[in-house]
């Protein structure tokens, strides 16, 4: 390392996979994480559980939670029951926030981030 000020090890969440100078580590990719400290490849970063994502640089599987389309269907939620929306509901936003119904005149399939506006139907502005 010719870093005059030394080397540390790439944080959880992160890896180095060359040697060098360099001062950044590269992230884990969103739907990952690596509880890892000085990892050296990117296969340190685990995949998140079925139907469960996370954002980039994620240090723990607690940081998974469920994808937009997707609830947990446990009480306490966890990433590790997400299930798929209901037909005519859905969910926008990643997390363990419950799935929503569809307004009136609107539908969605199974597992949808979004409601579509039934045919004859147009989405209200605002």
């Amino acid at each position: 390392c010719t870093a005059t000020g030394g080397c540390e090890a790439c944080p959880p969440g992160s890896y180095k996979e060359e040697s060098g100078p360099s001062l950044f580590c590269s992230s884990c990719l969103e739907g990952t994480f690596s509880n890892v400290s000085g990892a050296t490849s990117r296969s340190a970063c685990l995949p998140c559980p079925p139907n469960s994502t996370s954002r980039a640089g994620s240090n723990s599987s607690a940081d998974c939670s469920c994808a937009p389309g997707f609830s947990s269907a446990s009480d306490p939620p966890t990433a590790d029951t997400c299930v798929p929306c209901s037909e005519g509901s859905f969910k926008a936003m990643s997390g363990f926030g419950a799935c929503q119904p569809c307004a009136a005149n609107s539908s969605s399939a199974e597992g949808a981030a979004g409601c579509a506006c039934d045919e004859g139907f147009r989405a209200v502005p605002g």
